[in-house]
C-alpha cells in the first residue's frame, strides 16, 4: 500500500470520526437536555397557531387582532433566540475540541511529511511580462515570497 494511499484513508478516518464527535457533543450538550426539548416543542406550538391566526385573518381586522399577532411572532421570535443560545454552547465546546485536534493531528502530519522553502516566482517570462510591475525593485511587495511545499 502506498504512503499517498495510507495518507488518504489516514484522512477520511480523522474526518469520519471528528465528525461523530461533534455530533455526539452536540447530542450530549443539546438535544438531550430538556430545556431544549422545551423549547423546540414551544417554538413548534408557537408557530403553528401563528400560521393558524394568520390564515384566518382578513385584511379588516381589526388592530387588536394585529397587535396580537405581533405579540404572538415577538415571543416566536424570543424563544427561537432562546434556542439558539441553548446551541451555542455545543458550539463553543466544538469549536475547543477541533482546535485542539487540528494541534494534535498537525503534529502527526508534520513528522510524516518535511517542508522545503522555495522562492515563489513567476512561471514563465510571458507571466512575467504581464505584470511589469512585480519586477524586482519597483516596490518593497515585489521581491519573490516565499512558499512551503511538502516533501515526501
Amino acid at each position: 500500500m502506498s504512503t499517498m494511499f495510507a495518507d488518504t484513508l489516514l484522512i477520511v478516518f480523522i474526518s469520519v470520526c471528528t465528525a461523530l464527535l461533534a455530533e455526539g457533543i452536540t447530542w450530549v450538550l443539546v438535544y438531550r437536555t430538556d430545556k431544549y426539548k422545551r423549547l423546540k416543542a414551544e417554538v413548534e406550538k408557537q408557530s403553528k397557531k401563528l400560521e393558524k391566526k394568520k390564515e384566518t385573518i382578513t385584511e379588516s381586522a381589526g388592530r387588536q387582532q394585529k397587535k396580537k399577532i405581533e405579540r404572538q411572532e415577538e415571543k416566536l421570535k424570543n424563544n427561537n433566540r432562546d434556542l439558539s443560545m441553548v446551541r451555542m454552547k455545543s458550539m463553543f465546546a466544538i469549536g475547543f475540541c477541533f482546535t485542539a485536534l487540528m494541534g494534535m493531528f498537525n503534529s502527526i502530519i508534520s513528522r510524516r511529511c518535511s517542508v522545503l522553502l522555495l522562492p515563489e516566482l513567476p512561471p514563465n517570462r510571458q507571466e512575467a511580462s504581464l505584470a511589469p510591475h512585480l519586477r524586482q525593485g519597483s516596490s518593497p511587495k515585489a521581491q519573490p515570497s516565499w512558499k512551503a511545499w511538502p516533501v515526501h
